[in-house]
């Protein structure tokens, strides 16, 4: 095949400017400090199992189910119950989200085998209680039971119940909430917001900061709310207006939109699967690339169509690959390519390989 050698600028028609980003809400890329999910855990028998459970003699099981059958007032012999291969003990695994439950809704429950068991397939939980993680918490809260699933045909020994767990008691009253949430200090009281990993940066923190001191700076009597203490935190000040009511102020803050949340430029490279992900505007350096069939140039003179009347020395990443796609080069050779960028330092982005 004939080397096609073209400079970028050629194909600039093809790619019509982004549109500008719609605002964001600070729920979408915040998460409140103090609110988060709470784990519960707990121990049970699995029965119904087609010979696959903990197997003859597996003597922690016998006892679990000679005790179990003797609460509900069916007392069997151990001796009686050491042949039942079709009972497992498993261990309990469920979450109540970071939003909270009320006492009778469900919660999903994943359950694993401790012992023997081959497969807990068709097996279903007997009532079982679930506690906090805390062990020093001896309270009931949530029981556990019913069918389960395997989700995972190379790992029959985990299973999941859908909505398995019901939700005894309640954990986030109002009170714990606030006293979780929401901290005293001398200038008043205040809660902190996190941005979420892939958004901090200061650049995230400053608009987050503006975008609050913009909406409630009638209500403070013209003074700022809100203040940034880091790349992923903003630490915002409760008005008196809204001191009798800070459920409702923290609804209104995370309801406020961002203009264009700041996103750093990140490429992503799964070689497995032949992926790139680009976020944010990660760019090229003038640079020439000689591929098989291919000799590509980017460099000055790249005009683009949102401004023919300005010269850019980088190109953007995103541009390339559709230049690449065009000219109909493998999703391999992109990735070679990508990753060659990269290495000789023409690519000016955060770079991660899969």
């Amino acid at each position: 095949m004939l080397a096609r050698l073209l400079t970028l600028a050629v194909l600039a028609f093809a790619f019509a400017p982004a549109p500008a980003s719609a605002r964001v809400r600070l729920e979408s890329i915040c998460s409140v400090y103090g609110q988060k999910p709470v784990r519960l855990t707990g121990v049970g028998l699995v029965v119904g199992l087609d010979g696959t459970g903990d197997g003859k003699n597996a003597e922690p099981t016998v006892q679990a189910l000679t005790r179990a059958l003797d609460l509900m007032g069916n007392p069997i012999a151990n001796a009686a119950l050491r042949d039942a291969n079709n009972v497992a003990i498993v261990m309990l695994e469920a979450e109540i989200p970071a939003t909270s439950l009320r006492s009778g809704q469900r919660i999903d429950v994943v359950c694993s085998s401790v012992m023997q068991a081959l497969s807990l397939r068709g097996g279903r939980l007997l009532a079982a209680p679930m506690q906090l993680t805390d062990r020093r918490s001896k309270a009931l809260v949530a029981t556990a039971a019913g069918p389960m699933a395997i989700e995972d045909p190379e790992t029959p020994t985990t299973a999941r119940i859908s909505g398995g767990a019901i939700i005894e008691a309640d954990l986030f009253e109002e009170s714990h909430f606030l006293s979780e949430v929401i901290k005293q200090t001398e200038d008043g009281p205040k809660f902190t917001l996190m941005l979420n990993p892939n958004h901090a940066s200061f650049i995230s923190a400053r608009s987050v900061v503006d975008s609050i001191n913009a909406d409630f700076r009638d209500v403070a009597y013209g003074v700022d709310v809100a203040r940034a203490a880091g790349p992923g935190i903003v630490e915002v000040g409760i008005p008196e207006a809204y001191r009798e009511s800070p459920v409702e102020y923290i609804a209104e803050v995370l309801d406020i939109g961002v203009d264009r949340p700041h996103t750093a430029a990140r490429v992503v490279v799964n070689t497995r699967s032949n992926t790139v992900i680009v976020t944010g505007e990660a760019e090229v350096s003038p640079v020439v690339v000689s591929h098989p069939g291919l000799a590509l140039e980017i460099g000055p003179g790249f005009r683009p169509l949102s401004d023919p009347q300005a010269v850019t020395n980088t190109v953007q990443l995103r541009q390339l690959m559709g230049a690449l796609g065009q000219l109909q080069v493998s999703t391999p050779d992109i990735v070679d390519i990508v990753r060659e960028l990269n290495a000789t330092g023409k690519l000016h982005a955060v770079y991660e390989e899969r």
